[in-house]
Parts: structure tokens; sequence; C-alpha cells
């Protein structure tokens, strides 16, 4: 439980340190992605609480982390970012 309230508190303080020095807005897709990061946090608390250490935990620790990566990956900012990264890997 600690973990994840940690966790939490940082992804905030990060959001709000990067928002001093930047010019960020809280928007529809900020707001989405941070509530798939809070939902992957909570679904691997639970999972901490409920399941004995193991594969059980590391399996829906797994497929939790997958679905928020997919779903992530849909946003055209991260695939446009994957992009850029990839041509740059491609230019050294």
């Amino acid at each position: 439980m600690a973990y994840g309230v940690a966790t939490s508190a940082a992804a905030i303080a990060t959001y709000l340190t990067c928002r001093a020095h930047f010019p960020l807005k809280f928007e529809g897709r900020t707001a989405t992605a941070l509530l798939g990061a809070l939902l992957l946090i909570a679904t691997v608390l639970i999972a901490a609480n409920m399941l004995n250490f193991g594969w059980g935990r590391l399996l829906v620790t797994a497929a939790a982390s997958a679905i928020w990566l997919v779903w992530s990956l849909t946003d055209e900012g991260a695939r446009e970012m994957l992009a850029k990264l990839k041509r740059r890997r491609a230019a050294q």
C-alpha cells in the first residue's frame, strides 16, 4: 500500500513540478493518461494485497502493464514520440 501511495504522490509532484517550468495544461489527453496510470497502480496494489508473492501476482501485474502500454500507444502523441525515437536511432 505504501508503494502505491508513494508512487502516486511522486507522479503528482512530478506533474506539478513540470507544470511550474513548462506551459502544461490539464487537457483531456493528460487526464486520460493520468487515469490510466492510476488504474495500473491500483490494479498492481490490489493484486499485491490479494495474492501471495509468486507467479499469480507477476502475471496480473504483467497483464495490467501490457494493457496500459497498448492503451497508451493508441495516443497520437505517444506514437509520434516513438516514431521520432526510431528515426533518431536509425540515424545513429
